[in-house]
């Protein structure tokens, strides 16, 4: 499958399949691949155990071997923050996040105003045993009254 080269960002996007997480991919001698590792394998060869192969373009599609790297998941992780691409699993930040930091502080000040943890839960949608978390500060423990 030919892949054309987009001519302002010089990468190759992957026109086959894609998966959930949005990298191409393929079916490979009975095992499925990313796109961009098979660009990688059919232009340098085997990739060595515990390396992951980058992209310097932050493109999951593209799969020009220009734009691709080898490095640990340390480094690749390391490459994501500094380039200010990692999402933050705490607070906010989370996918699993059912509230936000300015609700977690109005728990805590109406839970010390007297509510009860339930009723606060119910409203939050949140349960109530993270809602006793959220006031005693094992939840949302960076999140302070100025926000």
């Amino acid at each position: 499958m030919r892949m054309p080269r987009d001519t302002e960002t010089g990468c190759m996007n992957w026109r086959g399949q894609v998966s959930n997480n949005r990298y191409g991919f393929l079916i490979h001698a009975g095992k499925r691949v990313g796109a961009h590792r098979m660009a990688w394998i059919l232009t340098h060869g085997e990739i060595e155990a515990g390396l992951c192969v980058c992209h310097r373009c932050d493109n999951r599609l593209c799969v020009n071997v220009e734009h691709l790297f080898l490095g640990t998941h340390a480094e690749n992780q390391q490459d994501k923050k500094v380039k200010g691409r990692a999402r933050s699993t705490y607070g906010e930040g989370s996918h699993r996040a059912k509230i936000t930091a300015s609700q977690a502080v109005a728990i805590r000040h109406r839970a010390a105003a007297g509510e009860t943890k339930t009723a606060l839960a119910r409203e939050f949608g949140i349960s109530q045993t993270q809602a006793s978390a959220i006031c005693a500060g094992r939840a949302w423990a960076t999140v302070r009254e100025g926000l």
